[in-house]
């Protein structure tokens, strides 16, 4: 074997291995780029996505919680069509808890609230069905209770997920909430974004708190709608 032959096969070696060390240097650098461009930020977006969607239907299921308990209350109350529309507000802010909860319940003070709404109705007639009206809003009350429940802490989560991690904060977490969190029930006007995010982060305590919403003259709209909310009940 000559000198020549030797030297060139070594120097052909060290340029393959460069080469080689090149390449995978390069698909190295390749992959981390997309991490972190392409791959983190879509895991991000599809979280958030994903947890905007369900605080939607978490919302939505508390809200018909808050509807059935009324309708069924109403009923038992043998409330007339004619005042249906009064009487409602009143049980929508009982049922929320406005004149306490179970043993809690200020039956004296929601009976004022009731007779208030339905002068029509006698206050003996009234007494007829009222036991009956708060043994089955007492009950279903649990019900609205829970789901509530469930959406303050699922909006804590979200508020704490979108600026608890780095990776969340630096690849898109400043992008939620968006367009697709969203309360869009009948009776209500369409919120979406902030918006949606500020009634959520307010419990469902009575219709006085909806109606200031929707009529935008709610001054929490004005506050860090990413405040992670003090627990109410």
């Amino acid at each position: 074997m000559s000198m020549s032959d030797s030297t060139g096969r070594t120097t052909g070696t060290r340029r393959t291995w460069i080469i080689a060390g090149s390449a995978v240097g390069f698909l190295v650098l390749l992959l981390l780029a997309l991490t972190f461009t392409v791959f983190i930020p879509q895991g991000v977006t599809s979280d958030g996505n994903k947890q905007e969607a369900n605080l939607n239907a978490w919302y939505a299921d508390a809200v018909a919680d808050l509807h059935n308990c009324t309708a069924k209350t109403a009923r038992a109350a043998q409330v007339t069509k004619g005042q249906t529309e009064a009487v409602n507000k009143v049980l929508k802010d009982a049922v929320a808890g406005r004149y306490g909860t179970g043993n809690n319940l200020d039956e004296g003070k929601l009976f004022s609230a009731i007779h208030e709404a339905y002068p029509e109705q006698s206050v003996a007639g009234l007494n007829k069905s009222f036991q009956d009206a708060m043994a089955i809003m007492t009950g279903c009350q649990d019900d609205f209770t829970a789901a509530q429940k469930v959406v303050q802490s699922k909006v804590a989560d979200f508020k704490s997920w979108r600026t608890g991690s780095w990776t969340v904060r630096t690849f898109g977490g400043n992008n939620f909430p968006n367009d697709n969190l969203e309360i869009n029930l009948a009776g209500m006007d369409h919120l979406t974004g902030t918006r949606a995010l500020t009634l959520m982060s307010r419990p469902i305590v009575d219709t006085d708190t909806v109606n200031a919403v929707k009529e935008g003259v709610d001054n929490s709209f004005k506050e860090d709608p990413f405040a992670v909310p003090t627990p109410t009940r």
